[in-house]
């Protein structure tokens, strides 16, 4: 008996032990799943909005776990939220809990992560795919951006994201395909936007698609071309539920490719509809959502002109609205959440819906029901928007909302397709010209001008001629410093400070290169004298000087985001950086010193540098390569453009000077002897190409750091080919490549070969070869009256202290002299009286004295009262104003004050 308790007891034991470690294996298996799934609400913290159309940002900080993305739901309602964005950065733009995120989001890298629009659906990715966050990628943070579509008060959008600690088998990201330009012309009812680039990189495996646009936006397809053989990868109606749709197969995207999007709409109204961030501007976006085995370095752009010949042959099916997914149906499930989420059941937009979901149910495609009501929502509150524009004290109060501007209104009637006027750039130029104005008193002034520039062709070859930029003669003491042929200039707003790359006595000689474009170092030696001059921006003084016996032929000078400075040395053959706190020893050299060479470790005769915030660069290799070379920040090759087929984008001419514009993505280059600018994004995939009759060889290219929608160029030498050029500043529209006024410059800018701006382009600064000199320009407000112009003073001049000093110290003395002039003249006048010498002075004074009281007698006789002096009324000074716009241009130099200078606008052309 008891062996047999103790039997069953063994076997009761043996029992419990197994079941136990199931248990426990349950247990662990559990929380290996589910532990490491973790949920988190990125919220608004109770955001009030100012304005409609209002962009605002939150952020929230990663734990230092590596973490993966499997899922995103969606916060919000499509009728106050019109899109979201998720992104991945490695630092927001601020550290406050929201902030308004319409221009900047991220500092540093950025990824795309998730987006949202029209009450879509949440997203939950495929097993083993994840978006890969954290420690051991550029992404620290996520930032959720929302666009407002109307104002809110204390609204807690946002998304909900869960997160994994497990490693999937394949990482997620998302490709954006994007036309950078739409000109959608009035009364259209059907127009089509289309670019195309080559896709560089490792193979992508695609299985989802979003497309984005506004109200305008009909249908939007991406496809692939390899082999000649075209591929659909993305075909949807922008107006469904903005979700990731899943694609029938998982296309492969590889190395080589090309891609090439179209974006089809229609306009039924009487005006040009552009490219914008306002849900009554347009945009064409494509997101490709794809896996591979690691995101690193993965191509995420592709935008611009690569094949325009294959953009004219897209297959017509192509703008053709296709029929809605398979699941379309499943998505009407989701519409009350979205609804309970900002207390909406009670409202009548929800009592609407339920209606028509009810009488619908059975519908399977019921959602495309519901769909217009959405549109029936933002007709209404753009129509509320515009009736109630004045009547909210809040608004009246909202400086960011500007009124409309008469000049803008008038050109933006203009209803040639063929010729579209970018608003964008008006605004800039009614900026420009003092039209604009955000003071509401001034209504009626405006409207007196709007109709007056009504009579005004602005499409005939007159021009408009706004004298704002004027040259300011002596700025600076020439005698204080001896410049050579000025190679670079930078300008460091920081410290107010203009900083001079110079060639001191050296010269470009016919033989300072042999045939093999080595420096002829026996003949000319290292710069002796400094090099580097750093000036105040206000005064011109010299501040401090450098860089002697370090360089032969100095060129282009680049300051970057941290101060650091960028220089190329033409014979040296190397661009080499100096750190703000050591300018001794360069802190990076790139190029072997004196050896010319066309490979990663080499360069010949480097003309210009642009620097990315994180650190890459670009280097206009030059003029014996003719190539453009990406680097990482520790000066590590990262790719090269460059082709010898005149037909290729990528040929150029003596790539002489970068502009950098990062907001856009966009990097331009000065294609010199080519005689125009090429644009391309920062993977190389060509945006524009920009030529002109006027600009000859084009010798600068710079951007204004607050102003990213104006490219400004600089051409050089007055004849090429037996062809006279005018020298010329030249403004460009980002959006459409197209010259939209000029600068002429004063005949004593003879070589013109650098340009530089400061942040708001308030001042240019022109470097000058011979005579090796700085020009300076600057915005000067004007007074108009009687159709003339009398200058009131620079829109940021900054007195002299030392004159000021001066001026002060003659105002005491001369406060201080009169008295005594006063009491010694009195001294003298006793003396002389004791002395009798003014007895016979006096009398005859007292005679005279007599006579001249009895002429003022009779002249005051004759007068009766005054006269009152005449002033011009507010007609008066825009009729003057009126008579200013039909001048026609002149050049700086023809003009009779050789200061002035005068912006023309040309009759607009495709450049």
């Amino acid at each position: 008996m008891k062996n047999f308790e103790i039997f069953s007891q063994t076997n009761d034991g043996n029992l419990i032990s197994r079941n136990l470690k199931y248990i426990l294996l349950i247990i662990l298996f559990s929380l290996i799943t589910h532990s490491n799934a973790e949920r988190i609400n990125i919220l608004m913290s109770n955001v009030t909005t100012q304005k409609e159309d209002a962009y605002i940002c939150t952020s929230y900080k990663l734990s230092e776990y590596q973490q993966y993305i499997t899922n995103v739901e969606p916060l919000a309602t499509a009728a106050i939220a019109h899109h979201i964005f998720a992104f991945g950065c490695e630092k927001p733009a601020t550290e406050s809990k929201s902030w308004n995120c319409e221009n900047i989001v991220c500092q540093g890298p950025k990824t795309i992560l998730y987006a949202w629009g029209r009450n879509a659906p949440s997203l939950e990715l495929p097993n083993n795919v994840a978006f890969k966050v954290g420690p051991r990628t550029p992404y620290k943070y996520i930032v959720v951006n929302i666009h407002y579509l109307i104002k809110v008060q204390n609204d807690q959008s946002g998304l909900g994201i869960t997160f994994t600690e497990r490693a999937p088998k394949y990482q997620a990201g998302i490709m954006l395909m994007v036309a950078n330009y739409i000109g959608i012309p009035p009364r259209t009812k059907q127009y089509s936007t289309k670019f195309s680039c080559k896709y560089s990189g490792k193979l992508l495996k695609m299985f989802a698609y979003r497309v984005h646009a506004h109200s305008h936006g009909d249908v939007n397809a991406a496809y692939r071309v390899r082999h000649n053989e075209w591929t659909k990868l993305a075909q949807g109606d922008p107006q469904w539920p903005q979700a990731f749709y899943p694609t029938d197969e998982t296309f492969d995207i590889q190395d080589g490719d090309a891609l090439l999007g179209i974006c089809t709409y229609h306009n039924d109204e009487n005006k040009m509809i552009y490219a914008g961030s306002t849900h009554n501007d347009e945009m064409c976006n494509i997101y490709l959502m794809y896996y591979t085995e690691d995101t690193t370095n993965v191509q995420d752009t592709c935008s611009g002109s690569t094949y325009p010949q294959l953009e004219t042959i897209i297959p017509p099916e192509a703008q053709v609205k296709p029929q809605p997914p398979s699941n379309f149906h499943q998505l009407d499930e989701t519409i009350d959440q979205f609804l309970s989420h900002h207390d909406m059941k009670g409202s009548k937009t929800h009592h609407e819906i339920k209606d028509r979901k009810q009488n619908q149910k059975n519908s399977p495609n019921s959602l495309s029901y519901y769909l217009p009501n959405i549109d029936d929502y933002y007709d209404y509150v753009e129509q509320m928007r515009s009736k109630n524009r004045f009547n909210n004290e809040a608004e009246l109060n909202d400086n960011s909302y500007l009124e409309s501007n008469p000049l803008l209104d008038v050109l933006s009637q203009d209803t040639e397709s063929e010729y579209p006027i970018d608003p964008a750039l008006l605004f800039q130029l009614a900026n420009l010209n003092n039209l604009n104005s955000n003071n509401r008193q001034n209504s009626k002034f405006n409207e007196k001008i709007k109709d007056n520039l009504k009579n005004f062709n602005f499409l005939a070859p007159k021009t408009l001629s706004i004298s704002r930029y004027t040259k300011l003669d002596d700025w600076y003491d020439q005698k204080s410093v001896n410049f050579g042929q000025i190679g670079g200039i930078a300008i460091d707003q920081k410290t107010e400070s203009v900083i001079v790359f110079h060639r001191g006595s050296q010269l470009w000689q016919m033989d300072s290169f042999n045939d093999e474009f080595r420096f002829n170092t026996r003949k000319y030696r290292l710069i002796s004298s400094d090099t580097i001059v750093v000036m105040n921006i206000n005064t011109g003084k010299v501040i401090k000087s450098w860089g002697s016996n370090m360089f032969y032929l100095p060129h282009g000078l680049t300051l970057d985001s941290e101060s650091n400075i960028w220089l190329t040395d033409v014979a040296r053959h190397q661009v080499l950086k100096f750190s703000p706190k050591n300018i001794k020893e360069p802190v990076l050299e790139i190029g072997e010193l004196m050896i010319p060479g066309n490979d990663r470790k080499h360069f010949c005769q480097p003309a210009d540098v642009a620097v990315l915030k994180n650190g890459d660069f670009f280097v206009a290799d030059g003029y014996c390569n003719s190539r453009i070379v990406k680097f990482n920040k520790h000066g590590e090759f990262l790719a090269e453009w460059s082709s010898e087929d005149e037909g290729m984008p990528s040929h150029f001419f003596v790539p002489h000077s970068i502009a950098l514009n990062e907001q856009n993505n966009l990097i331009c280059i000065a294609d010199r002897e080519n005689f125009r600018i090429q644009c391309f994004d920062l993977h190389g995939n060509l945006i524009h190409q920009i030529s002109s009759p006027d600009f000859g060889p084009v010798y600068s290219v710079a951007f204004a750091a607050n102003n990213a929608s104006v490219l400004y160029a600089l051409n050089g030498y007055n004849s090429r080919g037996g062809k006279q050029y005018d020298k010329k500043i030249f403004f460009i529209s980002v959006k459409s490549g197209n010259v939209f006024a000029t600068i002429n410059l004063h005949p004593d800018i003879r070589t013109p070969h650098e340009l530089e701006l400061t942040d708001d382009a308030s001042e240019i600064f022109i470097g000058n070869l011979n005579p090796p000199k700085i020009f300076k320009y600057a915005l000067v407000n004007f007074n108009y009256t009687n159709g003339k112009m009398s200058k009131i003073g620079n829109m940021n001049s900054k007195s002299d202290p030392d004159k000021e000093n001066f001026r002060t110290s003659l105002f005491i003395m001369g406060f201080l002299g009169i008295p005594l002039v006063f009491v010694t003249l009195l001294a003298l006048i006793v003396r002389l009286k004791n002395m009798g010498k003014l007895n016979n002075v006096g009398s005859k004074f007292e005679n005279r004295h007599k006579k001249i009281g009895k002429w003022l007698n009779k002249k005051a006789n004759r007068k009766n009262g005054f006269t009152r002096l005449t002033q011009n009324s507010d007609d008066e000074e825009a009729e003057s104003l009126n008579k200013l716009s039909h001048t026609d241009g002149q050049g700086a130099g023809d003009t009779e004050s050789d200061s002035e200078v005068e912006i023309n606008i040309p009759q607009l052309t495709k450049a």
